[in-house]
């Protein structure tokens, strides 16, 4: 049976509580088992990783953290709209037109409370607000655009062009 590939402590906010649980079950943690395809530049040297031998419960509860930072019908698009650098309200505005004004601000809050975007007031008349990927939210990028391309693989392989 195929494993998860292992997730270190640096990449998800809540894994703390699942690494303090491991450790003290006395599960084994390496900082080298990170998998080379997936190995990372900008994590923290000495992340923790768990080892195959971890709990499969626990390791869902990595996915399921990542998972939970990504809801809703609207937060991958506008992520996807912020890898390209800057954006004002205004300008997700138009490119996600079918979004209302209620639930852009509330996804731009609740990334920016998760620590993937910043909000940048520039105090002119009227100010100028911006939003953009904080240094946390920029390793989401590699992330967005590969479940992107396999989107475009399984639409092809379900014979639509979406």
């Amino acid at each position: 049976m195929p494993r998860d590939p292992p997730v270190t402590r640096a990449t998800l906010p809540c894994s703390r509580v699942i690494v303090g649980r491991a450790l003290r079950r006395g599960q084994e943690w390496a900082s080298n088992l990170w998998p080379p395809a997936l190995e990372r530049k900008d994590l923290p040297a000495g992340a923790l990783v768990p080892t195959t031998e971890a709990d499969p419960i626990e390791a869902t509860a990595f996915v399921r953290a990542a998972l939970q930072v990504l809801e809703g019908k609207w937060t991958l698009p506008i992520l996807w709209q912020l890898r390209q650098g800057p954006q004002r309200y205004g300008d997700l505005r138009r490119v996600i037109p079918e979004i209302s004004d209620k639930l852009l601000t509330q996804r731009l809050r609740d990334l920016e409370r998760d620590g993937l975007v910043e909000r940048e007031v520039t105090p002119t008349r009227p100010p100028r607000v911006s939003y953009s990927f904080s240094d946390y939210g920029r390793t989401l990028i590699p992330v967005i655009q590969s479940l992107c391309a396999w989107g475009q693989q399984h639409g092809v392989r379900q014979g639509r062009r979406d």
